[in-house]
């Protein structure tokens, strides 16, 4: 792992601007417990890149895993979903905002996005998500 991030790192001083490396790069970080470090990579590529949904749905696990829950629910909600999503992000987001809701005991709202990912895995040909 730590030879992966030394060339995420290299790959990320060459193409600062690339949400989806900032987002591996991050991940990388996370991985090898620098975790704090990580949000901070991951909170600067969201405020860049709101657009990128993966990237979204990391930044929002890792505060749930950092038990930064009060961050996590400002995120939540503030954040907007772009228009045009792919499903695989749009899956990425709920699925971790389902932990969320299930880490806080907020069934109504994990029942909701439960019943949208039922939609979007129906359209598309998908396994539900449990």
């Amino acid at each position: 792992m730590k030879e992966a991030l030394r060339l995420l790192e290299d790959l990320h001083a060459k193409v600062p601007g690339n949400p989806a490396v900032t987002n591996n790069y991050a991940s990388a970080l996370s991985r090898l417990g620098r975790v704090d470090e990580a949000i901070e990579v991951m909170r600067d590529c969201f405020a860049q890149h709101p657009e990128y949904v993966f990237g979204a749905a990391n930044y929002l696990g890792t505060l749930i895993y950092a038990e930064k829950l009060e961050e996590a629910e400002a995120m939540i909600a503030n954040y907007r979903l772009p228009q045009r999503i792919h499903p695989e992000a749009y899956r990425a987001w709920c699925r971790v905002e389902m932990r969320y809701y299930a880490l806080t005991g907020d069934q109504e709202h994990l029942e909701n996005v439960q019943k949208s990912l039922d939609l979007v895995a129906k359209e598309f040909g998908q396994r539900p998500v449990r």
